[in-house]
């Protein structure tokens, strides 16, 4: 009966312990009302529920071009496409110095395409074709450069577009304008709603809109003396597109 009675004794003085150890245990763990988790549930939905304001706007810079690049080259033919290419070679060397003499350096001489193949209308035949980018600045010196390359011997010219030399400068001066006009336009639509701009949510840049000038090409036939090419680089808009929302009160 004793030995029944100590085993019982032991038993309980385990379970009194493990039922301490588990309170102390529950003690230690953080707790958090339910009042606060609702509360920080209720501001986020308070901020999702609320209305907001998209807003995209467009704005643009107009300037006067600063730089040309005239593309032109030299067609030879010959019997063979060796002599086709020492004449190309012979007249293009002309060309390119006569274009220097108008003061373009040889870093703003750009080989475009170098093409080399058999007439079309005459297979006994061979044609090389040279073709050349060239960077032209100030403007003033784009005709001269066109009238002495096909005095030299230019009988191949494709094209002239204006642009920008110092682009980035221009499209952050349209960027500035457009993130002003977006503010502007979102405080106009908001009052329209009966609304007020709370804070702004999210700003993206939209891209830009930027087109070279192209001139009309220009052709010269071969032998052909050019009349002197007057230019007229006109202007050209640089354009920034800021997208916006907005939070509203």
């Amino acid at each position: 009966m004793k030995k029944w009675l100590i085993i019982l004794t032991a038993v309980l003085l385990v379970a009194v312990v493990f039922t301490g150890c588990s309170m102390k245990l529950t003690d230690l763990l953080p707790s958090q009302s339910p009042s606060q988790g609702a509360e920080t549930v209720s501001q986020t939905q308070a901020v999702d529920d609320r209305s907001k304001l998209s807003v995209t706007t467009t704005e643009s810079v107009t300037v006067v071009p600063d730089i040309a690049y005239v593309t032109l080259g030299v067609r030879s033919q010959g019997a063979s496409a060796e002599e086709a290419m020492n004449q190309n070679n012979t007249t293009a060397s002309a060309v390119l110095t006569a274009i220097k003499n108008q003061g373009i350096a040889e870093e703003d001489i750009q080989t475009t395409n170098l093409n080399i193949y058999q007439d079309y209308d005459n297979t006994s035949l061979y044609n090389v074709e040279i073709n050349y980018q060239i960077r032209v600045k100030p403007l003033d010196k784009v005709g001269g450069v066109i009238d002495s390359a096909v005095a030299a011997g230019a009988n191949v010219s494709y094209s002239l577009y204006f642009d920008i030399e110092d682009r980035d400068t221009v499209y952050m001066q349209a960027l500035e304008k457009a993130m002003s006009s977006v503010a502007v336009k979102a405080g106009q639509m908001a009052a329209a709603g009966g609304f007020e701009i709370d804070r702004v949510l999210l700003v993206q840049e939209g891209g830009s809109d930027y087109y070279p000038m192209y001139e009309r090409a220009m052709v010269a036939s071969e032998g052909a003396a050019a009349d002197s090419v007057s230019v007229n680089p006109g202007q050209m808009d640089v354009s920034a597109t800021v997208s916006a929302t907005y939070l509203l009160k």
